[in-house]
């Protein structure tokens, strides 16, 4: 067995017995079906996208659903570690209200402003707690009027 080569050794490597093999002299690969029986005979299973055929007349077309992508405009992820009691708490309010955690925590924020009374916050976040407050109230009232 050779010895390694050292990559720190300031000499030239001999690679003279290093050649492209020449066009011609290239072995052929087995044949696609010999390959196909092969592999349907050990039991291969295909990640090939199964074709499927065409729906009769009297069958309904499966529809493939359109991707949404939604803008909202929120870029910074938010991740704690909470009670499980806090997070059931957190998810039943966003069933009740049929919200995503985003907007739970938007309420959130907004409800513990405005029932603290927070100052000295960015004009625009106050604004923006004002408008999650009306909002709220909308969504309770309708929830309200709802149940009765």
């Amino acid at each position: 067995m050779s010895e390694r080569v050292n990559i720190f050794d300031d000499s030239e490597i001999d690679i003279s017995g290093f050649e492209p093999r020449p066009a011609g002299n290239r072995q052929p690969g087995p044949s696609q079906a010999d390959l196909r029986r092969i592999s349907e005979g050990s039991s291969f299973v295909s990640r090939d996208p199964q074709r499927t055929a065409a729906p009769t007349p009297g069958e309904a077309a499966v529809t493939v659903r359109k991707q949404r992508t939604y803008r909202t405009g929120r870029n910074v992820q938010f991740n704690t570690k909470a009670k499980a009691t806090t997070v059931e708490a957190f998810d039943r309010f966003m069933d009740e209200l049929r919200l995503s955690k985003a907007e739970s925590l938007e309420f959130a924020a907004a409800a513990l402003n405005y029932f603290v009374g927070l100052q000295n916050l960015d004009p625009e976040l106050s604004a923006d707690f004002k408008e999650k407050i009306s909002e709220l109230r909308r969504r309770f009232q309708g929830r309200e009027q709802a149940d009765h």
